[in-house]
């Protein structure tokens, strides 16, 4: 699982909204991919507005509209 599936899931409403995400080197291992490639999918869902990272605390997912 890696951007678009990630992005699939968050859409479906299946995480809640405010569930923390893995660290990136986690989410990495867990979906499979580099940590670059993590680090992209990441990056790509914030642009999108559906997840926000917080400093120290890490990766959640947005709340919907």
């Amino acid at each position: 699982m890696c951007r678009c599936s990630a992005q699939s899931l968050i859409e479906s409403g299946e995480p809640a909204p405010g569930l923390r995400l893995p660290a990136e080197r986690e989410a990495g291992d867990v979906w499979g991919v580099s940590l670059g490639t993590a680090r992209r999918a990441l990056a790509t869902l914030r642009q999108r507005g559906l997840v926000h990272t917080k400093l120290i605390t890490g990766t959640f997912v947005a709340r919907r509209e």
